[in-house]
């Protein structure tokens, strides 16, 4: 799903680390991620500067700020997902087991990357407090009416809260897959009152909405697409990122563009790509 892989990345790209990994003779057991702070940036494989920044080494707090209209189960399946990123023996391949690799970073003191994310208080925004067209300056002031707002605010937490703007599907961000499909910063104090880092994703599934239906969970679009499990899409993609201590690529797509979705039922080999 575009809009959760996106998310990965926006929560870790603020770690720009690189520490060259000690080259290791054991089994995949030696690369286990313990409570230990031995474990250093990344491999030779994988060349990420870190610019010597803030990284977030203690537990994090994600407050999740819903901009325009949100159903329950699209905030269901966000904040599933917030919550996965420290599930403990999740079934692989998972979320938690990805993240095990970006704990692996570490800051200029040699600490590294919370195993901790927790999902904070939220803040519904569904009457458009800046309007349904943001730039990068009116998102912060979105922020702002958050945490400044008269009924019950978001709690102000610089050292260890990030603030995930999620924009709807009707709301048109500044250079919105132009330039960025999202992004990540630090609020200006002159804007918000306060250094408050924060990311903000739009909407990148228009019309789909989410269907439970336990072993057998799907999106549907209005047109009765629908995408589950076997069902082959056709999709575009923007980034690929190899986890080495999982073995497998995680890829950044989107189906927003013509011909784009799903093309064959599950379980159907007759495709036409």
């Amino acid at each position: 799903m575009p809009f959760l892989h996106l998310l990965l990345l926006l929560l870790t790209s603020t770690v720009k680390a690189w520490r060259p990994w000690p080259h290791h003779t054991g089994n995949a057991t030696s690369l286990r991620f313990e409570g230990s702070k031995r474990y250093e940036g990344s491999s030779e494989f994988v060349d990420l500067k870190y610019h010597m920044g803030p990284v977030l080494t203690e537990n994090i707090t994600i407050y999740p700020i819903w901009y325009g209209k949100w159903t329950n189960s699209q905030k269901r399946i966000i904040r599933d997902f917030l919550s996965s990123i420290s599930a403990v023996n999740p079934k692989p391949p998972s979320v938690s087991g990805w993240w095990k690799t970006v704990q692996l970073y570490t800051d200029q003191t040699g600490s590294n990357i919370s195993r901790t994310v927790r999902l904070g208080v939220e803040k519904n925004d569904r009457f458009y407090s800046e309007s349904k067209k943001l730039t990068r300056l009116t998102v912060q002031k979105v922020i702002k009416n958050a945490v400044n707002s008269r009924s019950k605010p978001l709690p102000v937490n610089p050292k260890t809260g990030v603030y995930l703007l999620l924009t709807s599907d009707d709301v048109y961000v500044q250079d919105f897959c132009q330039g960025a499909c999202g992004f990540h910063y630090f609020t200006f104090p002159s804007i918000v009152g306060y250094t408050l880092p924060y990311a903000w994703i739009a909407q990148t599934m228009p019309n789909y909405h989410f269907e439970p239906g336990g072993e057998n969970k799907s999106f549907l679009n209005n047109d009765r697409s629908r995408i589950q499990i076997g069902v082959a899409i056709r999709f575009v993609i923007l980034a690929a990122r190899w986890a080495e201590t999982e073995g497998e690529y995680g890829v950044l797509a989107s189906l927003v563009g013509d011909s784009l979705g799903p093309i064959a039922l599950a379980g159907n080999d007759g495709l036409d790509i």
